[in-house]
């Protein structure tokens, strides 16, 4: 071994793990199972409804529109349970966010355009308005034509 690969070696033995850390682990958390819930969304979003799905046998990546479902409703599950844990270990992050400190003000705008956006969508999804009746429509669209044409081919 030449003198610069051993001190390669040497150098890696002398790295210590880092102590566990509650905010990379929530951090990673939210950003693993949001992926995850993303991807059986958008499966749901492309599948055909139940009983077709069962009875055309319906896969999408090997799995079933009921796995879809339950991956997709238990990720999204805990994902909620890793927001919660990101919020409690980034709590003094947000409210110094939020409400400033001795020589900066919040962040008003921000925390404005957060609310806003949140509640455009709640409003036009709930009232069946656009933009969410669109993605709706796309859905149902993609549905009926696509899923459509492989019952006729069926």
């Amino acid at each position: 071994m030449t003198d610069s690969h051993e001190n390669e070696h040497a150098a890696e033995r002398s790295r210590s793990r880092p102590p566990f850390s509650g905010r990379a682990a929530a951090l990673f958390g939210v950003s693993l199972s949001v992926l995850v819930a993303a991807l059986s969304g958008i499966a749901m979003y492309i599948a055909p409804q139940g009983r077709l799905a069962s009875a055309i046998d319906w896969h999408w990546v090997g799995l079933t529109r009921g796995q879809w479902e339950t991956l997709h409703t238990t990720t999204s599950l805990l994902f909620v349970g890793f927001v919660v844990w990101h919020f409690w270990v980034h709590i003094a992050v947000y409210k110094t966010l939020l409400f400033g400190s001795a020589t900066r003000k919040g962040h008003t705008v921000e925390v404005l355009i957060a609310v806003a956006a949140v509640a455009i969508v709640v409003v036009t999804s709930v009232l069946d308005l656009p933009p969410a009746s669109w993605i709706e429509a796309l859905g149902g669209m993609f549905k009926r034509e696509f899923w459509g044409e492989a019952i006729g081919s069926h």
